[in-house]
């Protein structure tokens, strides 16, 4: 009896996914940066160290999303080694391709599934990262795992705040591992209140009560998303807080990334902030110490942080033009061949 290609369209993602992954762990492991970090690596696990031993933040403010160095401080603290996330991070990116085929077949159908996903089980970029003790791989699953708890809300008859609010600590989590999520999550919120004007719109003129409700269906979801995201995020943004550091809601490297891709000198690339001082753990230290004697005072993270966003902002009024034509440069460099070898500097390729 043959079985229908739609009946195993998942079996078929999933077992392509594990068979990609099982054959790069085989050749990684053999590589040198397998076990000895490299790049940003090196700053993660040295903050996470610096958890283990109490050391407070230079700042008292996180500069980076501490989401990634939590991670490795509980691996730590188990007695595994780091080589233990590589591990995870492959069979979570088994699960990724996977959940990239069930909402393409939600939102499409079995057919678009089955190429979202095998396309997802052998990216060149998801594999890179998964074999690397970076955090892109963690954030997509809870990215995937929020938009598959919110797609059930059409379908949900009963409490569908629950499944946003699921969706919302997801997205929260993953906001610890990368700050844009963030945005994500408002962004879903706008389009769950639109959704939701549309249909009482709709209805409108058949009843106002039916409107009302319609309303209320699409308020609920998306401000029980909003709170449950918010209480993950207050977490790191309390204790900056708290530590002195200043109001940074989740980090303050984020107008320091702002300013590295939206300044002068800037070419799409990572390009550091002095020059030869590729190396994310002098990245803060340059950052502050750059900013203080250009500025003049003594600011703290939040400050830092407004300093080098409101740098980058000038770059815009002062050379529009030239900021605009960097950003379609950028958007050539994310389908050209330095996005699949990470990116690097023309200058360096």
């Amino acid at each position: 009896m043959k079985v229908p290609l739609r009946s195993s369209a998942g079996w078929v993602v999933f077992s392509t996914a594990l068979i990609v992954r099982v054959w790069v762990l085989i050749d990684a492991m053999r590589a040198p940066f397998w076990k000895v970090p490299i790049v940003d690596e090196l700053a993660y696990l040295e903050r996470a160290q610096q958890i283990l031993q109490h050391v407070p933040l230079p700042m008292g403010a996180h500069y980076a999303a501490p989401g990634y160095a939590w991670i490795l401080t509980a691996v730590f603290r188990m007695g595994l080694d780091p080589q233990f996330v590589k591990f995870a991070q492959l069979i979570v990116g088994c699960g990724n391709a996977m959940m990239v085929y069930l909402l393409a077949s939600r939102w499409f159908s079995w057919r678009e599934g089955l190429v979202a996903g095998l396309f997802w089980a052998i990216y060149p970029s998801a594999l890179f990262h998964e074999v690397l003790l970076l955090k892109p791989t963690f954030a997509v699953a809870l990215t995937l795992g929020a938009l598959l708890a919110l797609s059930r809300l059409a379908r949900a008859t009963r409490f569908p705040w629950l499944w946003a609010s699921v969706g919302g600590l997801l997205l929260g989590l993953a906001s610890l591992l990368r700050g844009e999520t963030i945005l994500v999550g408002l962004a879903l919120a706008v389009a769950l209140v639109w959704r939701g004007r549309r249909a009482a719109l709709a209805r409108k003129g058949r009843h106002a009560a039916l409107a009302r409700k319609g309303w209320r269906d699409a308020l609920v979801p998306a401000l029980a998303l909003v709170l449950a995201q918010s209480v993950v995020v207050a977490i790191p943004t309390v204790q900056n807080i708290s530590r002195g550091g200043g109001f940074v809601i989740l980090a303050y490297s984020g107008g320091v990334g702002f300013y590295m891709g939206n300044n002068p000198a800037a070419d799409g690339s990572y390009l550091p902030l002095i020059p030869d001082r590729s190396d994310a753990r002098v990245e803060e230290q340059d950052a502050v110490e750059v900013a203080r004697a250009r500025s003049h005072r003594k600011l703290d993270a939040a400050g830092v942080s407004r300093f080098w966003r409101n740098e980058g902002l000038g770059f815009w009024k002062e050379q529009p033009l030239a900021a605009l034509q960097l950003s379609v440069r950028k958007l050539a460099l994310l389908w050209g061949p330095h996005e699949i070898s990470d990116v690097l500097s023309r200058s360096l390729a």
